[in-house]
């Protein structure tokens, strides 16, 4: 049979109180001269929650809530107050905190390339 894995002891390891460095953080986009990011490594109980909510109520509400998860409550209510925010731009932010949650890598540290998300190869093929 299988050793135990004592996830007390990890947290005994890792946690030190007084810490207050803050984690690594991706850019992924500036309105009003705001720059707004997201942790550059996503703690896997919100992707295991994110799971959960896909098969239980559907994607949609997956990517709503791990969306405002990620982004935070003052990001996302930027999004939200936003009057000329498109459909292209925000595909372009979903698919960039999607990967960054997934573990892919972003291009040039953290700059997606041009014509590398699904809003930007939409409008090189409607020209």
């Amino acid at each position: 049979m299988s050793e135990l894995i004592d996830l007390d002891a990890v947290l005994d390891n890792t946690t030190s109180i007084g810490d207050d460095t803050e984690p690594a953080r991706v850019e992924i986009f500036r309105l009003g001269g705001v720059v707004y990011s997201v942790p550059a490594l996503v703690r896997v109980n919100v992707l295991l929650r994110a799971a959960y909510l896909a098969q239980a109520q559907g994607d949609g509400p997956a990517e709503a809530w791990m969306m405002r998860e990620l982004l935070g409550e003052e990001a996302h209510e930027a999004l939200l107050g936003y009057a000329s925010l498109t459909a292209d731009q925000y595909t372009d932010i979903c698919v960039r905190v999607q990967n960054i949650a997934a573990g892919r890598a972003e291009p040039d540290e953290g700059k997606a390339k041009p014509g590398s998300t699904p809003g930007a190869k939409r409008k090189a093929l409607a020209a």
